[in-house]
């Protein structure tokens, strides 16, 4: 099925299958992964059972939660976690969050993915606005989304409180129309 495999030009995304235990533990079970997205660091037990939920999820119909592993193309090791959660079935907006173990940030994959999952939103589920946010406290990610192509949209303030101080939600979205827009070859 088109939602179970996603092509990109560096690596692939494939659902989330509880085979991944191993990899998806070195991602999320390490705190300097996980602290800068202000989530919290996951133990082998709660991974397995997260790995259990999307593989639940992924048979759902409508099905309304996408987890993929980032998979590299040359080594078919998995360097990451990709999710995209629909509003409600019939909508027309998705948030979408990235993991990628520490070794493979800033080398392009978090990009081709995006790419990937971008086109699977606007093209085969056929949205209009895609959204993510991050915390203040990781700067890293807001210009992830501004690469990407998307628009900072504005701050809620003091959401969660970590690491003795309150931190902020910054959030970002990107319409269908600008992606278009965004993907459209240059000519000249």
């Amino acid at each position: 099925m088109a939602w179970d495999f996603l092509e990109g030009r560096k690596c692939n995304l494939r659902s989330l299958m509880s085979e991944d235990a191993d990899s998806v533990v070195a991602i999320m079970a390490d705190p300097q992964v996980m602290e800068p997205y202000g989530q919290p660091v996951r133990n082998r037990e709660e991974i397995i059972s997260y790995l259990r939920e999307a593989e639940k999820e992924a048979a759902e119909s409508p099905r309304l939660h996408y987890k993929w592993a980032v998979v590299r193309k040359d080594t078919s090791v998995v360097i990451g976690v990709w999710t995209l959660d629909l509003a409600g079935a019939g909508t027309s907006s998705a948030m979408f969050g990235a993991f990628f173990g520490g070794r493979h940030q800033g080398k392009g994959a978090a990009t081709d993915a995006a790419r990937a999952v971008f086109r699977f939103a606007f093209e085969e589920l056929g949205l209009h606005r895609l959204w993510a946010c991050h915390n203040d406290t990781n700067p890293v990610s807001g210009f992830a989304m501004r690469y990407y192509g998307m628009t900072y949209e504005g701050c809620r303030r003091e959401v969660s409180f970590a690491d003795g101080r309150w931190v902020n939600s910054l959030h970002y979205s990107l319409l269908e129309h600008e992606w278009r827009q965004l993907e459209a070859p240059t000519t000249g």
